[in-house]
């Protein structure tokens, strides 16, 4: 069973697929198969080098992530355009390591966390599709102090991603993170037990 996991930035994902890991879940991670791609000497750091220029680049000729972000959230054009070098690569990854994990257990249930699943139409990829959800004003402030940035940043790295309540409605279950770790502990375990006995 393949199960989308997604939200926004800083709603809680990485919180839900610790807790689904440590139920016995096999995680995905499409960010973790970004930074992997996007390493010195990789065939798609040199595409993004071509097409973004020194500016992206540290030094050393590695990939300066702050400010590739700070180019693709003030962008749409250019977040689409980098979404076209790397998606080909993170989907056929996934692809691969999701089918590795069903040939050693086949009844393994496998949760790809993957930011922009549906903004990026792979939902129906997916069995279920489940979504982190966590208020607009909670997402900000949580962005703020995690990343440091201002209240202005923030909100544009929010606006460029599909709205919370958007992604909410089109899931099949749903996660409130807005309180405290115990409480989302508690839902994702009900999820769980829904998916085990589902598979």
């Amino acid at each position: 069973m393949n199960i989308g996991l997604t939200g926004g930035i800083a709603s809680g994902k990485s919180l839900v697929a610790t807790i689904l890991s440590g139920l016995g879940a096999k995680i995905i991670d499409a960010d973790m198969i970004a930074k992997k791609f996007t390493s010195p000497g990789s065939t798609i750091l040199f595409e993004i080098w071509e097409e973004f220029g020194d500016e992206v680049m540290t030094a050393e000729n590695t990939l300066d992530r702050e400010k590739l972000g700070n180019i693709v959230f003030a962008s749409r054009e250019k977040k689409k355009k980098l979404e076209s070098i790397l998606h080909p690569y993170i989907i056929t990854e996934i692809k691969r390591q999701a089918n590795e994990y069903k040939e050693v257990d086949p009844a393994s249930i496998v949760i790809v966390d993957l930011p922009l699943l549906f903004e990026v139409d792979m939902d129906s990829l997916f069995d279920y599709v489940l979504v982190v959800w966590i208020d607009e004003e909670t997402q900000l402030e949580r962005l703020m102090k995690r990343d440091g940035l201002d209240r202005e940043k923030a909100i544009e790295r929010i606006k460029a991603q599909m709205a919370l309540d958007e992604k909410a409605k089109r899931a099949d279950m749903v996660i409130d993170n807005t309180g405290c770790t115990e409480d989302t502990r508690k839902q994702v375990k009900k999820v769980w037990n829904r998916l085990i006995e589902s598979r």
